[in-house]
């Protein structure tokens, strides 16, 4: 064989074995035996809504959560059935039941287990004795016979959530223990805590005494008001809508109807009044009152179209600072085909009592198609605003003319009287009611000269209610009745 016959006989061969390696398949590795999935078997046998909680929360219940091909082995298991009448137990407590029974049966083993859980709550333990004691100033001044303190510790003990006969839940017991200290410091007391707490559990009894001593800390009471934010508007008339002269307790309530109030005067956008917490000088404290100035002049122009006297245009002006001074203006003029509108006022700021004092006119010329009615109106009056009650007394003086189209016969009309109006209210908001009602009555007594009727006094009476209820998620419903 020659060389080159060799050579060749060598190069198939290589091929040849080439081709045979490529065409075998590698062999695949051999695949894990599929692990059957986790499907604990619990039964819980307990009345309904403890059922519930304990399927909510129990570690056994939990189980169920595991991801498939999870697997639990029998000694957790059996930790697990020892452990569950001890979490059962603190389960129940956090509902009032302090001495249930619990029975754990398990059969089976693995992903076969199957465990029962058959619970007996027993007896619901109810608050019994409840004893409310106050340390620092509110029961240092209680002591020495403070009626105002008195009052309020009363008013803490009255309004605790959990009275005597209430079922006991750790829910209600951090809730009422909340709203005590949160009523405590609105009393004044901004630093007020909790010094001990204690509820006592007798399962035989199926009673719970509570004790609770808080530390009141200091009464806030006001030093100064330190105001930001002013521009235009004078510091007098902030300070006038206050109502809280130095030295008096700073509460809550007084904080948020003075925030109230100057939001309602209309002078500002917004403003917000806080209580300085420092106890260092809790004896002269500092509220922080910040307000946004509204415009000082504001515009208002409108389009509008009446069954009666047809389309008409008007523009409204405020002026928040006329002359320079604490005043407001109000203007509006209405003009259309059949009536020709204006009214307008000037009133003072709120003095320290909240009195303003206000001086408007109206003149008003209405057309149909048998007259031309003009009338004119002036009014002196007083007005004072508070968180619960509007006065308004007023001079005013009405003139009225009414002339026949037809005949050109002029009527004339006269009338002095002094007026009365006043409103309670019991609402949620002043600026934005939604829940409460409102009462409204006006008075007024006078006299009145005429050319075609009898001259002599007149009286006039009104009334009205008007209602507020919410009604479902963000819809309110509205109520008004009206008398006269």
């Amino acid at each position: 064989m020659t060389a080159r016959r060799a050579a060749q006989l060598l190069a198939a061969c290589a091929v040849a074995l080439l081709t045979a390696c490529a065409g075998t398949p590698a062999p695949r590795p051999a695949e894990a035996p599929a692990v059957p999935a986790v499907t604990p078997q619990l039964e819980v046998v307990a009345p309904g809504d403890l059922k519930t909680l304990i399927e909510r929360h129990l570690d056994l219940a939990r189980l169920g959560s595991l991801a498939s091909g999870d697997t639990v082995d029998d000694s957790e298991w059996d930790r697990l059935i020892q452990a569950a009448p001890g979490q059962v137990r603190e389960l129940l407590q956090t509902e009032g039941y302090f001495d249930p029974q619990t029975r754990v049966t398990s059969e089976g083993s693995g992903s076969a287990r199957h465990v029962r859980l058959e619970v007996s709550p027993g007896r619901r333990t109810e608050i019994g004795d409840v004893v409310i004691e106050v340390q620092g100033a509110l029961g240092e001044a209680e002591s020495a016979g403070d009626t105002a303190a008195a009052g309020t510790l009363a008013d803490l003990r009255r309004a605790w959530g959990m009275p005597s006969g209430h079922v006991f839940r750790n829910a209600d017991w951090r809730d009422a223990k909340a709203a005590t200290l949160a009523r405590l410091r609105a009393a004044g007391y901004a630093n007020a805590q909790w010094s001990g707490t204690n509820a006592e559990i007798d399962p035989e009894s199926g009673r719970a005494k509570l004790f609770l001593v808080a530390d009141s800390g200091p009464l806030y009471r006001l030093g100064e008001l330190h105001i930001e934010g002013l521009v235009e508007q004078d510091e007098l008339s902030v300070r006038n809508l206050a109502l809280l002269p130095a030295g008096a307790p700073v509460t809550e309530a007084a904080l948020l109807d003075y925030q109230e109030r100057l939001q309602k005067s209309g002078l500002f956008d917004s403003a917000t009044v806080t209580l300085d917490p420092d106890p260092a000088q809790a004896a002269t404290a500092r509220v922080d009152v910040r307000l946004h100035e509204a415009p000082l002049q504001v515009w208002t122009f409108g389009l509008g179209v009446s069954a009666n006297t047809g389309p008409r245009a008007s523009v409204e002006h405020a002026y928040r600072r006329v002359f320079g001074g604490p005043y407001v203006a109000r203007n509006k003029v209405q003009v259309g085909r059949l009536e020709q509108l204006w009214e307008g006022e000037v009133s003072t700021n709120p003095n320290e009592k909240l009195y303003r004092s206000l001086l408007g006119g109206k003149v008003d010329r209405q057309e149909s198609t048998s007259d031309i009615v003009l009338s004119q109106q002036v009014r002196l009056g007083r007005a004072q605003d508070t968180q619960r009650t509007e006065r308004l007394y007023f001079v005013q003086a009405e003139r009225g003319s009414r002339v026949v189209k037809d005949t050109g016969n002029k009527v004339d009309a006269v009338a002095l009287s002094v007026n009365a109006q006043g409103v309670w209210r019991q609402l949620d908001s002043v600026v934005l009611p939604t829940e409460g009602f409102s009462l409204s009555a006006q008075g007024g007594l006078g006299r009145a000269h005429g050319t075609d009727a009898e001259t002599g006094p007149f009286a006039r009476l009104y009334g009205r209610f008007t209602g507020y209820l919410p009604i479902g998620y963000s819809w309110y419903g509205q109520l008004r009745v009206e008398l006269g």
